[in-house]
């Protein structure tokens, strides 16, 4: 997990999308401190987040513990959340509703 946190910077010196064949901005939410897509229709299938409309540095395979170049992603939801760091949990997680 250190070496993601080091690779992700800061969320204010980056912009993280979500990918499924059409990409979604991701913005920062001030309140569950995450970076947040909300995707009308919600999104189904495979999908994965990746930084700076590049795959350089992507998340993929699980929500509790994503990792760079993981597996796609295949979970259903309209509200995905990326939690690169947060006052009470330690480690970057996804989760999706």
């Amino acid at each position: 997990v250190a070496l993601l946190k080091e690779a992700v910077g800061t969320v204010e010196e980056i912009e993280w999308k979500v990918d499924d064949g059409e990409i979604v901005d991701m913005t920062y939410n001030t309140n569950d401190h995450c970076l947040e897509a909300i995707i009308a229709g919600g999104i189904t299938g495979e999908w994965k987040l990746a930084r700076d409309n590049s795959w350089d540095v992507n998340f993929g395979g699980t929500f509790d513990a994503p990792e760079q170049d993981g597996a796609n992603f295949t979970a259903e939801g309209s509200r995905i959340c990326l939690f690169l760091e947060r006052p009470s949990v330690d480690g970057i997680h996804i989760t999706v509703e």
